[in-house]
């Protein structure tokens, strides 16, 4: 269960992404549920699309593949419900853990 407390996007960025590398967010594979990890990745390709930050537009500028920037940028521009989602849908407990232990 999630804390009542918010997940920082930092918290994600430090024990994901090391061990999970910068696109575990596109790895249905690390998803609990396969229909959850499709909704949430079609929710951080529109808020992805509805970005005006710089660093965004530049990552496109730069890069044609894949089709959404590194895990550290997209968790600069999604809204916290999905933040949320996307926390809620990880399959790995202990990396889970890790975060709830440092809220």
């Amino acid at each position: 269960m999630i804390s009542k407390r918010y997940i920082p996007y930092t918290d994600l960025r430090k024990y994901f992404a090391p061990e999970f590398a910068a696109f575990w967010f596109m790895n249905g594979n690390h998803a609990s549920s396969e229909v959850c990890f499709t909704a949430n990745l079609a929710l951080i390709c529109k808020e992805v699309e509805h970005s005006h930050d710089d660093f965004i537009t530049e990552h496109f500028r730069k890069y044609s593949e894949p089709d959404l920037p590194f895990v550290w940028k997209i968790l600069e521009v999604i809204l916290m419900g999905t933040l949320s989602k996307l926390y809620s849908n990880f399959s790995d407990t202990t990396a889970k853990h890790a975060v709830q232990e440092n809220l």
